[in-house]
């Protein structure tokens, strides 16, 4: 389990891909811990040190990738575990679709977070009775109700337009404590690179490529040097 204070509140985030938000964005409180760090011996923790220093230095991007890898071809191209999967209406309708024809599920629906926000409109919301008559356009009403119905048929935790936590994509995964350092994290959008900021291995994919992410929770890379 990983405990991590953010400036919006209190993560809590266990390798098993279960993350919450203990509370609210709005009302923080002060952590509580009920058991003691275990310390190590100052003799371990010198042989520790000693070894690691002896080791060529690698920088964030390195460890991350190389935490991360399945598998690495003869080629160099690596086949990455990816631990956070975002989700928005406009890259990922052909995606579930591509699922759906396939007759395949979600690898990890507990690593993948859903929401709208490149159609929705700028206009108040505490009102909001039904997505179909507060967006008029129809290609973003089509794409917002294809997202609420995709998220049903496949189980994916979603941020839809009556929830509070709703927001653009790259906002919400580290105010919800979705995105965490040392962590891959990928999603259908180019400014997905942002989620560095976070200490983040962050790549922006295709529509395709989410699809396969959905499937597999895996995605092929090539390293950077």
């Amino acid at each position: 389990m990983q405990f991590s204070l953010y400036g919006l509140g209190v993560l809590l985030a266990s390798p098993s891909g279960v993350f919450g938000f203990v509370p609210s964005v709005r009302r923080l409180s002060p952590l509580s811990f009920s058991a003691r760090p275990q310390l190590r011996p100052v003799r371990s923790f010198l042989r520790m040190s000693a070894s690691a220093s002896s080791a060529p230095p690698r920088t964030l991007y390195d460890k991350i990738f190389d935490d991360h890898t399945v598998e690495m071809s003869e080629e160099g191209t690596a086949l990455l575990y990816i631990d956070r999967h975002l989700v928005h209406e406009v890259t990922s309708p052909q995606a579930f679709e591509g699922l759906r024809l396939a007759s395949r599920g979600l690898r990890r629906p507990d690593c993948t977070l859903a929401t709208v926000d490149h159609n929705v409109p700028t206009e108040d919301r505490s009102e909001l009775a039904d997505v179909g008559s507060f967006i008029d356009e129809i290609n973003s009403r089509t794409q917002v109700l294809q997202m609420e119905q995709n998220v049903r048929d496949f189980g994916v935790k979603y941020f839809g337009m009556a929830d509070e936590r709703q927001g653009i994509v790259h906002i919400i995964g580290p105010e919800q404590g979705f995105t965490l350092p040392g962590t891959t994290c990928v999603c259908g959008d180019s400014h997905t690179a942002t989620h560095g900021a976070f200490g983040a291995l962050a790549f922006g994919i295709g529509t395709s490529e989410v699809e396969h992410v959905l499937a597999t929770q895996v995605r092929t890379f090539r390293r950077r040097t």
